[in-house]
């Protein structure tokens, strides 16, 4: 393989920050590489492959969302734009999966609406 091709196709390559020059790096596909539904685990290689919590979480939300053409409706927590939102008692700085299981899950918004709330 390449250095090309092992910077843009390993995720060892695709999570190095500054490997790429100023390549945006985002996260959430329906590609295959996990099953559907596990973009949090999805974060969590892209930490183990050497980004930080909070880049990983910069991946799977502004950075995927600028990198689709939608940044003006979403992938930041703004008012007017469209609100999907989980809440979590975990503190996903230190680890994004820790308690990542549906039991931490404490209030989930879609469409800024609340849909479900265990507190």
């Amino acid at each position: 393989m390449s250095e090309w091709e092992t910077l843009t196709h390993s995720p060892e390559g695709v999570a190095q920050p500054g490997r790429l020059g100023r390549c945006a790096r985002g996260s959430g596909s329906d590609a295959g590489v996990l099953e559907h539904g596990a973009n949090l685990a999805e974060l969590g290689h892209l930490v183990d492959c050497g980004m930080t919590p909070a880049e990983a979480i910069r991946a799977g939300t502004h950075a995927a969302a600028e990198l689709v053409g939608l940044g003006a409706n979403l992938g930041t927590l703004e008012s007017g734009k469209l609100a999907d939102l989980v809440v979590t008692d975990a503190d996903v700085r230190r680890g994004v999966t820790a308690r990542a299981g549906p039991r931490a899950v404490r209030m989930v918004f879609q469409d800024g609406r609340l849909l479900k709330n265990t507190r």
